[in-house]
């Protein structure tokens, strides 16, 4: 039995270029012409797939989606850091994420001209912001748990940091709010 990935390849190309009469050979082409079809000629792509090889047409679209589409873009890896550097820079202009997330986006296509895969383009970026706030947030949670400990002249271990932050925290916010 063919894997997803023979039938998906066998499949796409020749549906594509025959439902829509697109005469090119050229892979790439073709690929760019399907990217700007509506979601309607593209649910049609994925029903008559699904009829020709009987795979599921939700599977067929995320497959196409998450694996095999990937292929036609160029890698994350090399843009990595300063799509870290844009989340750094944003979060100091604006804490929505869906925000940030267009921004740095759309940055990154003026900029360096990139074809990224957008759901590995977003989901990246998202776990940029999740990583950074994190780092942030245990920063001024150390601050605080480093202020209290301080002002009771208490010392600060590894080993009780946690029990620390649970405690000195809540008494920081009871005093607080």
């Amino acid at each position: 039995r063919e894997s997803l990935c023979q039938v998906f390849n066998t499949t796409f190309f020749n549906i594509v270029k025959q439902k829509y009469n697109i005469s090119t050979d050229n892979k790439t082409e073709i690929i760019q012409q399907f990217i700007e079809m509506s979601t309607q000629h593209k649910k049609s792509i994925w029903s008559a797939m699904s009829q020709e090889c009987g795979v599921n047409a939700d599977k067929l679209h995320d497959f196409y989606h998450n694996t095999w589409s990937k292929q036609y873009y160029a890698d994350i890896k090399q843009y990595k850091a300063v799509i870290r550097k844009f989340v750094q820079e944003q979060l100091r202009f604006t804490q929505c994420k869906a925000d940030i997330v267009q921004i740095i986006i759309q940055k990154l296509r003026d900029e360096y001209n990139a074809s990224l895969h957008y759901q590995t383009l977003y989901q990246f970026i998202n776990y940029s912001i999740k990583l950074q706030c994190a780092n942030s947030n245990n920063t001024q949670m150390k601050q605080i748990v480093l202020l209290k400990t301080d002002q009771q002249n208490q010392s600060i271990t590894i080993d009780n940091y946690t029990e620390n932050i649970i405690f000195d925290l809540q008494t920081y916010f009871d005093e607080v709010f």
